[in-house]
């Protein structure tokens, strides 16, 4: 971050600056802009060397009381140019080769078409001609191998489509029983060669909502392989059991079985188990995969060496609509994943079915988009860390194309492509992320993305989600507090890295609310004003409102800003204890943030709601939109990540009793500094005397009022 005066030379840089242009902050200070930004076209940056960079910058002005000045937030952008370039060059390889694909196929087909008639032709000419043996065997090799020919074309364009997310699905009600009669009817004789008994059992009378087309492929892929891997004599079963609305599918062999380390790769591209079991290209399962997860299902095996294999996958069927009595539907959660071993152990950690929630796993960015534009899903859990799968670039998308869906990432902690996810991703887990944290983290965000039955509302608030969880700035300075030793200058190393927060760290620094006097122009004299504590909140309030789109009305925005410093200041002094002390000055910093949601959804609407003051606002909001902004403000910073004491206290600060509690903790600091400051505000009591009776705190309310009327 750089400062500059009105006479465009340089006031303020920070350590990363330093960093990025390789001058000493005492060589800069007083110098042009000039000298590090020159003046073109195109926005560079020249290093101390003499070599030029490309270059990222926002500018914005910044009133100081010697004059406004302009504060620079500059960003090496060589490596966002490079990612740039380097996606253009993998969308335009992957174009190349669907394109590639698309005509070997097409080219391959008719031939291959034309050489399977003639060999037919053949055969039936030389089927009752003795004298040639050799011409009759040739031409029924060549028809052998030209079906096998066309079978790995139509595998390698059903590979194509299920990587674009292309995979075309036309239901219809299918007869399960008419379709496993097919399959086993066309495979029965080469299953017979064997000796191979082909059983079919369980609830087979019954219909499916399937393609036709695909469900023979699945099943005759999964027959087929049964066959070529269980020995003489063996046994195979098709079993079809589960629920009417979601039958289950069984594809069960006695054969030679598969090792378990080898079960997480099996839906690979290409996989074919150990070197003396190699036959056929390998594709049949990752196909299988494609195919299951297009309709919406999941498919999961079970084997164990020398012990047989059973590979089962499940057929969403839609239920039937019962009008008087509609149950809700569980929340839908797909997770993109293209690393195989890291599908197979998400697969284990998330149960698929039930009521609780419904999973289904997408092999590229491709097939996720492609499944989100098909039906509506509540959340997307998205790996980083997979070499095929964009997902930052995912995760952005699915915020532009359906604000709605809650958007997780799971990332190592060096991974490079978190940087570029964090301003589309609501929360971010690291990996490897235990079994019950990850379900606990799902549970939490599904239960906080239905809290809203307004889908606008939901659509809106996801929408605003450009950072993530807690900002880095938030838990470096946690980390810093917690040494006894630390000084302001420690702290200021740590705020310094963030620009936006040095903005409105020095804005608050030389404003009347704490104090005023000399200018402050260096970080570490402002937190040596405002307060240690002070940082955490701030970190939190700046990441926030940084973040809201510029169509907000940015009046509305001062006065909540005003507001909820002012109620901050006082939950600080009302909490109890040092931790709730810090969490209510959070809370009650950002308390009012829904009131922004609501009047990005309806603008003119909630303007004039504003205006009304025949009841309090947040009822107001209730009768008008089904929820109040204390609730679309807790959803999300719920969504977020943030402590959940501070997610309540936000989400329930008009309405403290929904918090099962006895004492007076955060959500009612945040509750009684709200009232308080409005209480100032439109000079209307609305204070629940009753309710901090209950808690035994009524006779603070005297000093409390005298402590709000003091921060006015």
């Amino acid at each position: 971050m750089v400062i500059v005066e009105p006479s465009r030379r340089i006031a303020f840089l920070n350590p990363p600056a330093e960093s990025l242009f390789g001058y000493a902050r005492g060589e800069l200070l007083g110098q042009p802009i000039g000298l590090i930004i020159p003046e073109g076209v195109e926005l560079v940056g020249r290093r101390k060397d003499g070599t030029a960079f490309a270059l990222d910058a926002d500018f914005a002005p910044m009133a100081m009381p010697s004059g406004e000045m302009v504060v620079v937030s500059i960003r090496d952008g060589s490596a966002r140019r490079r990612a740039e370039e380097e996606r253009a060059r993998a969308e335009q390889a992957l174009r190349i080769r669907e394109d590639f694909i698309g005509v070997v196929a097409h080219d391959l087909r008719n031939p291959l078409h034309a050489i399977a008639i003639s060999a037919e032709l053949a055969l039936r000419d030389l089927s009752a001609d003795e004298s040639q043996p050799r011409a009759r065997r040739a031409a029924a090799n060549i028809a052998h191998l030209t079906e096998r020919t066309q079978r790995l074309v139509d595998d390698l364009l059903d590979v194509a489509l299920i990587d674009a997310g292309a995979v075309r699905i036309a239901r219809r009600p299918c007869d399960v029983e008419e379709s496993v009669a097919e399959v086993v009817a066309m495979l029965e004789p080469a299953a017979a060669e064997k000796g191979i008994r082909i059983v079919a059992r369980g609830a087979l009378r019954r219909t499916v909502s399937a393609d036709p087309e695909r469900l023979f492929q699945l099943l005759s892929n999964l027959v087929g392989n049964a066959i070529k891997f269980t020995g003489e004599g063996g046994t195979i079963t098709v079993e079809v059991a589960g629920p009417e609305g979601e039958p289950r599918f069984t594809v069960r062999d006695d054969g030679v079985g598969i090792p378990v380390e080898h079960l997480p790769r099996v839906f690979g591209r290409y996989w074919r188990g150990e070197r003396s079991e190699r036959r056929g290209a390998g594709l049949g399962l990752f196909i299988c995969r494609g195919l299951v997860e297009a309709h919406g299902g999941r498919i999961w095996i079970e084997s164990e060496r020398g012990r047989g294999t059973a590979v089962h996958f499940t057929l969403p069927s839609p239920a039937p609509r019962v009008e008087s009595a509609p149950s809700p539907e569980p929340p839908r959660v797909l997770v993109a994943v293209a690393d195989d071993a890291e599908h197979e152990r998400l697969r284990a950690l998330l149960p698929a079915e039930g009521d609780r929630w419904r999973v289904q796993f997408a092999g590229s960015g491709a097939a996720a988009m492609a499944a989100i534009e098909r039906a509506p899903f509540d959340l997307l859990l998205v790996d980083l860390g997979a070499p095929d799968l964009d997902g930052a670039a995912l995760l952005q998308r699915v915020k532009e194309a359906q604000p709605g869906v809650a958007r997780v990432a799971l990332a190592a902690r060096d991974d490079a492509a978190l940087l570029r996810a964090l301003p589309a991703a609501q929360q971010v887990l690291e990996k490897p992320c235990a079994p019950d944290a990850l379900r606990e983290v799902i549970e939490r965000v599904l239960r906080l993305q239905r809290s809203l039955d307004n889908d606008a509302l939901r659509r809106t608030a996801g929408g605003l989600a450009s950072l993530p969880s807690l900002p880095t700035t938030y838990s470096d300075l946690l980390a810093s507090m917690s040494d006894p030793l630390v000084s302001a200058r420690d702290l200021a190393r740590v705020v310094e890295q963030d620009s936006a927060m040095c903005v409105k760290l020095l804005q608050l620094a030389n404003s009347a609310y704490f104090g005023s006097g000399r200018e402050v122009v260096r970080v570490e004299d402002a937190i040596g004003r405002l307060g240690e504590v002070n940082l955490l909140g701030l970190a939190i309030s700046v990441h926030i409102f940084s973040s809201l789109p510029g169509a907000v009305d940015r009046a509305l925005l001062e006065r909540i800003q005003t507001e909820g410093l002012m109620s901050a200041r006082l939950a600080k002094r009302m909490a109890r204890t040092a931790e709730e002390s810090q969490l209510a000055f959070t809370a009650a910093l950002v308390h009012d943030v829904g009131r922004v949601v609501l009047s990005l959804h309806q603008p003119d609407l909630y303007r004039e709601l504003a205006r009304e003051t025949s009841l309090p606002l947040h009822e107001l909001e209730r009768q008008t939109f089904g929820v109040t902004h204390a609730e679309v403000g807790g959803h999300l910073l719920g969504l977020w990540g943030l402590p959940i004491p501070l997610v309540e206290a936000v989400a329930f600060h008009h309405d403290p009793t929904r918090v099962a509690t006895r004492r007076f903790d955060v959500v009612a600091a945040v509750y009684a500094s709200d009232a308080l400051v409005q209480e100032l505000v439109t000079g209307n009591p609305e204070i629940d005397l009753e309710y901090l009776a209950r808690l035994g705190v009524s006779d603070e309310l005297p000093a409390w009022r005298s402590m709000a009327a003091s921060f006015a």
